[in-house]
């Protein structure tokens, strides 16, 4: 796996990658003993060689007893594990808090740096992969080069933070995390930010203790729509974060998101302590899950000090969006480097460490977008165009380079989601001596939608929604576009004004058509799903769909089960169609429902507010066990081929399908083996057209059939059922 990483980075990032086996650099620095320092002396004369020397990958995990001493460092088949790479380890061993692992020890390569305070500058940046077997390893690389190179990876999820706070300490976590936001969006405002501050969340008290399950949805909700980075301040450890448990292992190992991997950042204590082979801890689990994940952790290995925290996070946020001399933004192994670096020398940085590949770039969209036209007015640094409820707007725009060059050879589509202004929330206060504090969030979509961008420019229409907040205000605009094979951008455009009302509105009355479906349209009532379904609707109407989110009952909504203290907000999942704003789709993640049969209701308000609902029933069979339902054949009786069609509980993944057909008698006259890809829990277009193994035609008669399904369960397990 090292030279399939190695062969990537060389091709991808153009950079030269060299493999060295730990046992070379021990016998040419330590005599063949197991040496920490020996590290640190190699990375020291390959500097000194030459300046062209950025980047050390640790590739694979740490231990503190990597001499293995006390006979820990163990593989899964109980082996003595050698993808033991050594982390430094400081001094005081036994001590809670400054007892700490250090990959930092194998930068500080300058004079006088090092031991035994771990001072001085990072002249190299350093990562590390931390898995203990070849399976952990491949998932790892596969998923850093699925993330640097595939198309499924493009998307507008590129355009989205997280910063979670916790509640404790008078809220100063939230304080702190909603301070980071502020001074990236004075920065750099093309990002749209999601806040989960716990005190703004209600909270409830349950037999483990105090929790926040809507907080816990939405940090899995923002999982699955795609983040570029997520940010963490606050209490935690190697099991989670927060006392409320807002994200444990299991959360973490169900997250299904390998096309939009975010970059995690964590002030928080011991969430990635990766010297203890008797563990694994949350961080390592982040990297581990080869369904999703992370790409990458900026995190700590022990107890830190919030104040520092703050100060690291803010260096790394600061440094994380420029551009170097050459226009290309830095590495997060150089983000890491360069944010430590200004910190001076503080204790607290050392215990932060890089889970990932230091020469992997984030992935930024590379050119910029620009908005020309409002209603076939010229955008200008002098005007600001106004918008109004229930007015007809019309948006063109253009991709460039960041000089403002159109890239007239650019075509694709582009993904423009229209902001209305930002509102204030509060904190609840609800732990004694919590501090009660308001904070800006800019989320109350008026459109989002799809268009064509074709030689570079692109035009798209939507209604406003009569929803909206009638006080005039700035709202923003904001763009992601993708040519469909590797090349996006984003951009940004916030002197829109929104308010009042179109005098001219047009008459409506007519609701819009609701059809609700579970992972694909291809569901028919009734039909099964495994636990984890995705709720899929599909809507139209003339004049397009309300998301905004402002009026009490006028959200897109859907209610499992008639239990409406639980009602589901679809707003942010509602996208509209291609060059279409009078219809589009929702797809919701349900999850962890209990097995047996379940009803949803889903409704929507287009935007004069009229109303309609779409409903369906579906069945959750658990994935222990494959299941088949609904196996039919059409058409039948048939005169040249008929097509097989069912459903099944494993959605997708690849399955294995085998259909036998009998003769009356009982014997066995053809086998039909396929092997697809699912999307949904629904089967089609697998066809016989009536001859035998021979290619020879049947004679007219019954026929009977079974078909048997065969896939992998939640736990990896093989499973079939027929």
């Amino acid at each position: 796996m090292a030279e399939k990483l190695r062969d990537h980075r060389m091709s991808h990032s153009n950079i030269n990658v060299t493999i060295v086996r730990l046992d070379q650099i021990y016998n040419e620095f330590a005599s063949g003993a197991a040496d920490v320092t020996a590290i640190r002396d190699f990375a020291k004369m390959l500097l000194d060689r030459s300046d062209q020397f950025k980047y050390l990958l640790l590739f694979g995990d740490g231990s503190f007893d990597y001499k293995n001493i006390t006979g820990l460092n163990r593989s899964d088949d109980g082996e003595t594990n050698n993808n033991i790479i050594p982390p430094y380890e400081t001094n005081r061993s036994l001590h809670t808090i400054y007892a700490f692992p250090s990959d930092d020890y194998f930068g500080l390569l300058s004079e006088g740096e090092g031991t035994p305070n771990l001072t001085g500058k990072l002249d190299i940046a350093i990562g590390r992969l931390p898995f203990k077997n070849e399976e952990e390893a491949t998932d790892m690389v596969d998923k850093i080069i699925h993330y640097d190179t595939s198309p499924n990876t493009l998307g507008d999820w590129k355009n989205r933070i997280a910063f979670v706070g916790d509640d404790e300490d008078s809220g100063k976590h939230s304080i702190d995390a909603n301070g980071v936001s502020n001074l990236l969006k004075s920065e750099h405002k093309v990002y749209n930010h999601e806040k989960i501050f716990l005190d703004a969340y209600q909270q409830v008290s349950t037999s483990g203790g105090q929790r926040f399950p809507d907080a816990v949805s939405d940090i899995n909700r923002n999982i699955f729509k795609g983040l570029l980075s997520i940010n963490y301040l606050g209490h935690g450890g190697g099991s989670g974060w927060a006392q409320e448990r807002i994200l444990q292992r299991q959360q973490i190992l169900n997250w299904d998101n390998f096309d939009k991997l975010p970059l995690m950042i964590t002030a928080t204590c011991s969430f990635t302590g990766y010297d203890d082979p008797n563990s694994v801890t949350a961080g390592e689990l982040c990297m581990l899950n080869k369904k999703g994940g992370v790409i990458g952790l900026f995190t700590t290995v022990r107890a830190v000090f919030s104040n520092s925290n703050k100060e690291l996070t803010e260096a790394v946020f600061r440094n994380m969006f420029d551009r170097g001399a050459n226009g290309e933004i830095f590495t997060i192994g150089d983000i890491s480097r360069i944010a430590k670096n200004e910190l001076g020398d503080t204790e607290n940085k050392r215990k932060f460490a890089l889970i990932g590949d230091p020469s992997m770039r984030l992935a930024l969209p590379k050119y910029n977008i620009s908005t020309t036209k409002i209603n076939g007015n010229v955008v200008d640094t002098s005007s600001q165009d106004t918008i109004q409820a229930l007015q007809k707007v019309t948006i063109e725009g253009q991709i460039e380079d960041f000089d403002g060059n159109i890239l007239t050879d650019f075509n694709g589509k582009i993904f423009p989601t229209i902001f209305d202004k930002s509102t204030t929330v509060r904190t609840l206060g609800q732990d004694e001596g919590s501090l009660i504090f308001d904070f800006d969030l800019q989320k109350n979509v008026i459109f989002k939608g799809v268009a064509s961008v074709t030689n570079g420019k692109f035009t798209f229409t939507f209604i406003v929604p009569k929803d909206i907040n009638y006080s005039y205000g700035f709202g923003k605009i904001s763009y992601y576009a993708h040519d469909g094979v590797s090349t996006d951008a984003a951009g940004y455009y916030d002197k829109i004004t929104i308010g009042g009302t179109n005098p001219n509105a047009i008459a409506d009355n007519q609701p819009p058509v609701v059809e609700v479906y579970m992972n694909s349209e291809e569901f028919v009532f009734g039909g099964i799903t495994d636990e984890n379904p995705v709720l899929l609707v599909q809507l139209s109407d003339d004049n397009g769909i309300n998301v905004v989110g402002n009026s009490i009952g006028h959200d897109l909504t859907g209610v499992l089960n008639e239990n409406t203290q639980n009602t589901y907000i679809l707003n942010d999942f509602y996208e509209s169609a291609l060059d279409d704003y009078t219809k589009g789709t929702v797809r919701y993640p349900l999850s962890n429902l209990k097995e047996g049969r379940h009803k949803i209701k889903v409704r929507a308000w287009d935007i004069s507010n009229n109303s309609a609902e779409g409903y369906t029933e579906f069945i959750v069979a658990n994935s222990a066990e494959a299941a088949l339902k609904h196996v039919l054949n059409y058409p039948n009786p048939f005169m040249e081929n008929t097509s097989f069609q069912f459903e099944h509980n494993l959605p997708n993944q690849v399955v294995d399908v085998q259909i036998r057909v009998f003769s009356v008698s009982g014997r066995l006259v053809k086998t039909i083996e396929e092997q697809l890809m699912t999307e949904g829990t629904r089967i089609t277009g697998i066809t016989w057209d009536g001859t035998d193994e021979y290619g020879d035609q049947l004679g007219r008669g019954v026929y009977l059939y079974k078909v048997k399904i065969g896939g992998i369960d939640a736990r990896g397990d093989a499973i079939q059922s027929e």
